[in-house]
């Protein structure tokens, strides 16, 4: 995750990056072909999922699916995400672990950052996560045209275009326009409308 979410300290591009991660957990039930992943537990970062193969070949194949569908994801194929399975006993903690333990492993073996692809549009380094090498410009906060890489590009629009829906998202509450989030902390601490405040002042509760 420090690659794909802490890697900035733009708050667009941390919640795209989150958000990536946490749809995609939803979106791998729907997206694999030929077998139904049943989920058993799911969080904002990782999913444990149950499916019936006949052989170790077969659960193999569907480990490959998985892994092919997030490596040609548009978003999904700039993160690292492991895949790893084993047969189910009846011991469901033990499995838990022997899972998470499989995950850290070749986490342990794996490049922490998606090595981008080549591009001979190279502009220059990332002025977002000072890392990745810029194939696009983007405006800034302070209206100055910024290089930018493909990956923060995504997470970044991902994380603006979320913003305003999220919570209607993930609550299925309804929406009446009426309430939007602002774009920084100033603009909500300078309006007096929403309460007490009287001035840039606000308190965070955390």
């Amino acid at each position: 995750m420090s690659n794909y979410v802490h890697d900035t300290q733009d708050l667009s591009t941390i919640r795209g990056g989150g958000l990536l991660l946490l749809d995609a957990i939803k979106w791998i039930q729907t997206r694999i072909d030929g077998v139904e992943l049943e989920p058993i537990s799911t969080g904002a970062s990782s999913g444990l999922f149950e499916f019936i193969a006949l052989d170790d070949d077969q659960a193999k194949n569907v480990q490959r699916k998985i892994r092919e569908w997030l490596d040609s994801h548009y978003a999904l194929k700039h993160a690292t995400v492991m895949v790893d399975l084993i047969e189910a006993t009846d011991n469901f903690l033990e499995d838990k672990e022997s899972l998470i333990a499989l995950n850290r492993w070749n986490q342990m073996h794996s490049p922490s950052l998606a090595v981008p692809e080549l591009s001979d549009q190279t502009i220059d380094i990332c002025a977002i996560d000072r890392i990745r090498p810029a194939v696009n410009t983007f405006i800034s906060p302070e209206q100055n045209k910024e290089p930018i890489s493909t990956s923060t590009l995504i997470r970044r629009n991902y994380g603006r275009d979320k913003k305003q829906n999220f919570y209607t998202s993930y609550t299925g509450l309804e929406d009446d326009g009426s309430f939007k989030f602002t774009n920084d902390f100033n603009e909500l601490t300078g309006n007096t409308d929403q309460g007490n405040f009287t001035s840039q002042n606000g308190c965070h509760l955390y």
